[in-house]
């Protein structure tokens, strides 16, 4: 670059030991002192804008340095640290994946923005030392930054203020002298140098690549599975790369169960709202069809908490075959409330259970409304409830067992709720009375559910109470958080189903607890499988028998029944598979590829980027106010050295 020069002749006829540039320069305020002699002239100079030359002769203005602007130095020193500065700000703010545990979808080019960054680190630190050695040279001529003595001087030289070697060598001065001859112009070099040299290795450290996202194939083959993975208590993970999707926003830190992949579903905090779609051996972006879903489950505590089962009375018997008896409200084909009653059995311990449910029982009412609001919660929820009657009975294998082994207590019982059997050990006909049929016998059928003979005790009610709702529809996808957006319900193609085989078609997601939790002709022993699902105490083994020590408890009601919810779901959108030897292609998605993504690192990024902006403001200051400025040299060279200390010793 071609640079602008100023020819100004020095007093002595050779150089003046600062350039006089009126407007632009102030020198330091030296006294008049007398110069030596040159050419037979007597010539005295001070350090004033105003000195000129006087008698100078044309050989001598041929000898004065000319004064030049090097601006490519100033133009690197204005443009290289903030373009470095925002480099760094725009990786964390486009590139960086807040969380990969619990995103592992990030920006195709991360792994090249992280090397590249180190790359650009490197060469922007060293473009800075070339713009800060040339706004050096150009400072030192200023009267607030110039230095005042040989030793100051001599502080500059080797630019020791841009690495260790300088501030090392400084610190033995502090040591063996106990002063510092650097003065601010040092300092301020340093500062701006030692910024950027610290926050260069923390910003490496505040980045890392994590194992990421390969191509699309969705899960779609039907079966029926899912009995046996809720009783056997088994993980209910998502298959594939596992995305549970979420509403923009949700914070997911919240919810345990997605904050690792495969996300899987909740078995103990509520479900708000999930979007499942088919799952790919890598995260996908694009529009997709799924399941959305909501569920949640509590136990009761009080009689008041209750909908559906305190009307019992109201309901009336549909059927009585040998599994259960189940109750319906109204005389509607299709009536949206019911209850079943059974009861099941376990060595010393007996269950009357009420199962109340609202929602068609014929299960071929599938999106009739739309039972999510926009914001996500649900308007219209389908509600379930349990309630749990234990009775000790008498079994002939604990004729010798002491009632005192048992523990007859129960955690979180339900207040205000009558009892299927009097204190007297006899049937409650009040509590078990319903509505009869026309025609009908008005004896309750409720009565067979319980074994009054070999009745020892009746516990405290136990119950839980959830909500839950489903749609099917399609959604846009964004892995980088794991959201979906722009849900639309879509209804699914209706089957052709005849009567004898409906048990073939999966059902809408809420049927699962139906099934699981009440028996049928071939799966009797509910409580048999209520204590397997969640892992429950073995039997007490003594040398006439086994037994059970204590009831059942509230928390493993609630337990067995969100498992029931979760394995429900994956059975009705997966089908129970988690392989992919029969896949299909979505059409509308964009399938990642293997690789990795950027994620933040041990360092908090804002400290290199406070550190950054300080090297960035010093530096664009610096450059912008000194380095246009003309000079002798372009950095600090011997001849400048000469000069300057020429300047400092009168001569």
């Amino acid at each position: 670059m071609k640079s602008s020069t100023d020819r100004r002749a020095s007093p002595d006829g050779l150089l003046s030991p600062y350039p006089t540039v009126p407007g632009r320069y102030e020198l330091a305020e030296y006294p008049t002192t007398a110069v030596r002699q040159s050419n037979n002239h007597n010539r005295s100079y001070d350090g004033n804008a105003s000195s000129h030359v006087s008698d100078k002769s044309p050989d001598a203005q041929e000898q004065s340095y000319p004064l030049r602007r090097f601006t490519l130095r100033a133009l690197v020193l204005v443009t290289v640290p903030p373009l470095l500065t925002a480099y760094f700000i725009l990786i964390n703010w486009v590139y960086m994946v807040p969380d990969p545990d619990m995103s592992k979808y990030g920006h195709r080019n991360g792994e090249l923005v992280f090397y590249s960054w180190w790359i650009l680190g490197v060469f922007g630190l060293g473009l800075s030392k070339y713009g800060l050695v040339g706004v050096e040279a150009a400072m030192l001529h200023d009267r607030f930054w110039h230095a005042d003595n040989t030793t100051s001087l001599m502080m500059h030289s080797e630019h020791s203020w841009s690495g260790f070697g300088g501030w090392i060598r400084c610190f033995n001065m502090l040591i063996r002298r106990r002063k510092i001859p650097a003065q601010r112009l040092w300092w301020v070099l340093s500062l701006i140098t030692l910024a950027v040299t610290i926050a260069l290795p923390l910003s490496g450290l505040s980045m890392e690549l994590f194992d990421g996202a390969t191509t699309i194939l969705t899960v779609h083959q039907p079966t029926d599975r899912g009995f046996v993975v809720w009783q056997s208590g088994a993980g209910v993970n998502l298959p594939g790369v596992g995305i549970a999707y979420t509403p923009p926003g949700v914070d997911r830190s919240e919810y345990h169960y997605l904050e690792e992949f495969p996300n899987s579903l909740s078995v103990e905090q509520d479900v708000p709202d999930l979007f499942l779609t088919p799952q790919a051996e890598s995260p996908v972006s694009g529009t997709i069809w799924g399941l959305r879903l909501s569920y949640n489950c509590s136990i009761v505590h009080d009689a008041s908490e209750l909908t559906i089962l305190p009307r019992k009375g109201q309901f009336h018997a549909v059927n009585n075959d040998t599994a259960f008896t189940r109750l319906e409200s109204g005389l509607a084909p299709d009536p949206t409330e019911w209850i079943d009653v059974y009861n099941t059995t376990m060595k010393n311990l007996l269950a009357y259970v009420e199962f109340g449910k609202s929602g068609n029982t014929t299960r071929d009412s599938y999106l009739d409304v739309d039972r999510f609001a926009e914001d996500g919660t649900i308007t219209d929820p389908q509600i379930l409830e349990i309630v749990v009657w234990q009775m000790l009975v008498r079994e002939p294998s604990m004729r010798a067992v002491p009632l005192d082994m048992f523990n007859h207590g129960i955690a979180d019982p339900i207040a205000g709720l009558g009892s299927p059997i009097t204190e007297s050990k006899h049937a409650n006909e009040t509590f078990l009375a319903i509505e009869p049929k026309p025609n009908q016998e008005k004896a309750s059928p409720l009565h067979r559910h319980l074994d009054l003979p070999k009745t020892i005790e009746v516990a405290s009610p136990i119950g839980v109470r959830c909500q839950s709702a489903s749609t099917l529809g399609s959604a846009r996808v964004d892995p980088s958080d794991s959201s979906f957006h722009d849900f639309t319900r879509v209804p699914p193609e209706p089957g052709t189903y005849s009567f004898g085989n409906r048990r073939h078609r999966t059902e809408p997601f809420g049927y699962g607890p139906v099934d699981f939790l009440r028996p049928t002709d071939d799966r009797p022993h509910v409580f048999h499988s209520l204590l397997q699902s969640v892992n429950s105490y073995p039997q007490r083994v003594l040398e006439n028998g086994s037994f059970y020590n204590h009831y059942f408890q509230s928390s493993q009601l609630l337990s067995s029944t969100m498992r029931a919810y979760a394995v429900d779901a994956l059975q009705v959108m997966y089908d129970g598979i988690y392989t992919f030897d029969n896949t299909r292609v979505g059409e509308n998605l964009t399938a990642s590829r293997p690789g990795k993504v950027l994620g933040p690192g041990d360092v908090p990024p804002h400290a290199p980027a406070v550190l950054f902006g300080v090297w960035a403001v010093g530096c664009v200051s610096l450059g912008v106010w000194y380095g246009f400025r003309l000079r002798w040299a372009e950095t600090l060279d011997g001849y400048g050295f000469l000069r300057f200390d020429m300047s400092l010793r009168g001569g």
